[in-house]
C-alpha cells in the first residue's frame, strides 16, 4: 500500500518533515548569501515592506538561530530578496519528502512483520527503541514527541491508540490535538484491510497523552538506536 504526498517544494510544504541536518543546511545557505548582500538585519527585515519590522527582524535572526521560521511565507520572501539558490533549497525538501515517502511505504506493507514479531520486538531493547517518522503524540500546548514502537505496540495491546472507524481495529500511530478541549486529529492503518486512515479524534486524547508521558520499561535506550530500515532487516532475520 504506497501512500503518496504532493512534492511541495516550499518551506511550507516540507517545514513538518525537516531534520535538523536539514534545517543547519538551510541556515548556511541563506546565512551565507545574507552576510554577502552587505546589509544589515534591519536593512534586510525592511526590505519585507512590513509595518512591524523589529517583528520581521526577530523572525529572521530566530530563523538564522533555529533553523525554523514561524511564518512559512517569510522564508519565502526571505529567499527571494537574498536571491538564494532555490535549487538547491528546493533538492533539500525534496530528498527530505522522498525519504518521508519511502519510510511511510515501509511501515504500511512490513505492518504484518512487525504484528508477528510484536512479543519479540517488546522484549528486545534494539527493537522496542526504533521510531519513525509518522510515530508521534503531540499538543500544542505542552509540546510533543515521537513515539518508539515499542510503545505503539503495547497502546495497541491495551487498546489505549486504537479507533473503529474502519472494518477492523484501527491501530493509531500518530496523534495530536488540545488536552483542554480534547478535540484532536489521528492518523492509524486498520489491522483488516491495511487502509490507512486520517479522521478527527474521540474525547480520549488526554487519556493518550498521559499515557505516553507516563510509560516506562523495564530496560534501558541503547545508546545507538537502529534506523527504521534496519530495524525491519532485524525482523526479516527472524524469518529465517
Amino acid at each position: 500500500m504506497k501512500t503518496i504526498i504532493n512534492k511541495l517544494t516550499t518551506y511550507e510544504g516540507a517545514k513538518h518533515l525537516l531534520k535538523k541536518n536539514d534545517r543547519d543546511k538551510l541556515v548556511s545557505i541563506l546565512e551565507n548569501d545574507f552576510k554577502n548582500s552587505g546589509l544589515t538585519l534591519t536593512e534586510l527585515a525592511k526590505k519585507f515592506n512590513y509595518k512591524n519590522v523589529s517583528k520581521v527582524r526577530d523572525r529572521i535572526s530566530d530563523f538564522f538561530r533555529t533553523g525554523e521560521m514561524d511564518t512559512p511565507k517569510y522564508f519565502d520572501i526571505l529567499v527571494k530578496i537574498l536571491g538564494s539558490d532555490t535549487e538547491m533549497i528546493n533538492s533539500i525538501f525534496s530528498e527530505r519528502i522522498d525519504t518521508w515517502e519511502k519510510n511511510n511505504n515501509l511501515f504500511y506493507e512490513n505492518l504484518s512483520l512487525i504484528l508477528k514479531h510484536s512479543k519479540t520486538i517488546l522484549k528486545t531493547p534494539e527493537l522496542y527503541f526504533v521510531t519513525h517518522d509518522r510515530f508521534v503524540m503531540g499538543s500544542a500546548y505542552v509540546g510533543g514527541r515521537y513515539l518508539y514502537i515499542g510503545e505503539l505496540l503495547r497502546s495497541w495491546n491495551e487498546n489505549v491508540m486504537i479507533e473503529k472507524d474502519c472494518c477492523g481495529r484501527v491501530l493509531v500511530f500518530s496523534n495530536s490535538g488540545s488536552v483542554l478541549s480534547g478535540s484532536n486529529y489521528y492518523s492509524g492503518i486498520c489491522e483488516s484491510c491495511k487502509k490507512p486512515i486520517s479522521n478527527h479524534g474521540g474525547c480520549g486524547f488526554m487519556g493518550r497523552f498521559v499515557y505516553f508521558k507516563n510509560i516506562k520499561t523495564n530496560f534501558d535506550k541503547p545508546e545507538k538506536l537502529l534506523s527504521f530500515e534496519e530495524f525491519l532487516e532485524r525482523l526479516e532475520k527472524l524469518e529465517d
